[in-house]
């Protein structure tokens, strides 16, 4: 029996001697070549050739890799318009209640003025000045929702964005469409937060994605002359090899090692 290093995953391979290729229990890599450590001798044409199926898989695991980071890339990319687009709707919801204001007022001055009336020409001073005690109230509370929605619209800016209020989720949720102002600017804050903890985890995205893309710029030719350039060092065997190209890969495969995919450090799909 004889124990291998996994070349993917670092794990550990049990194999008898007699056999030409092994397959890692922990990540399925298929080990094509087993070569004797020290030894000062290869057989270059059956290495040659094994070094290329395995430079074929490696391309294939790395290409995997890749592609499932650029779609948790895409998913965070969806998550920040979201975000955005619910800021645009608070922004909106503010500016909508900004010019609801002057009927409000005009409506209860009107009410005002016709107790007012009631009192002089009625005398009915007690029921005038019981019935003025809402009506103030109710004004002053658009007063001061007024200002709250002009501080969010002068701190954030306005909006033009058009939004369909009925068919449109962010409008028509309860969340948006009953908040005062006080909690459209809670929200926005939060979203924002949250936007610049999506951004930081982009970038960690992109630069893995970028990483796994210098690999897969190199030719399977490459890939292959690097192997074989590392299983004739392990037989004793030294065999030129491009100290660039072998960073990159390297760099990628030490890549692969790292984080999981599953384990994101922001990302949380936000249901609407």
């Amino acid at each position: 029996m004889k124990r291998l290093k996994c070349e993917m995953c670092g794990g550990d391979i049990i194999a008898d001697e007699e056999q030409a290729s092994a397959v890692c229990p922990y990540c399925g890599n298929i080990q094509r070549v087993i070569v004797p450590r020290g030894r000062g001798e290869v057989n270059r044409e059956l290495l040659r050739e094994q070094c290329t199926l395995a430079a074929r898989d490696e391309r294939s695991a790395v290409s995997a890799r890749r592609a499932n980071w650029e779609s948790r890339l895409s998913a965070i990319d969806i998550e920040i318009q979201k975000r955005q687009s619910e800021n645009a709707a608070c922004v909106l919801r503010a500016q909508k209640t900004e010019q609801q204001f002057p009927g409000h007022m005009i409506a209860c001055g009107v009410i005002l003025l016709i107790l007012a009336l009631t009192a002089v020409f009625w005398h009915w001073y007690i029921f005038a000045a019981v019935c003025a005690v809402p009506v103030v109230l109710i004004l002053a509370l658009r007063v001061k929702t007024l200002t709250g929605c002009r501080g969010i619209l002068a701190q954030f800016g306005r909006t033009d964005r058009q939004f369909d209020t009925i068919s449109d989720p962010l409008l028509a949720s309860e969340k948006i469409r009953k908040a005062n102002p006080q909690r459209l600017r809670a929200i926005i804050d939060e979203n924002n937060a949250y936007v610049e903890k999506l951004r930081d985890e982009e970038k960690d995205v992109r630069r893995r994605v970028d990483v796994f893309t210098r690999y897969l710029n190199l030719t399977e030719g490459d890939i292959a002359s690097l192997i074989f350039a590392l299983r004739c060092a392990e037989a004793g065997v030294q065999e030129p090899t491009d100290e660039r190209l072998r960073a990159v890969r390297d760099k990628a495969l030490a890549e692969m090692k790292t984080v999981n995919l599953g384990s994101s450090r922001t990302y949380k799909a936000k249901i609407y």
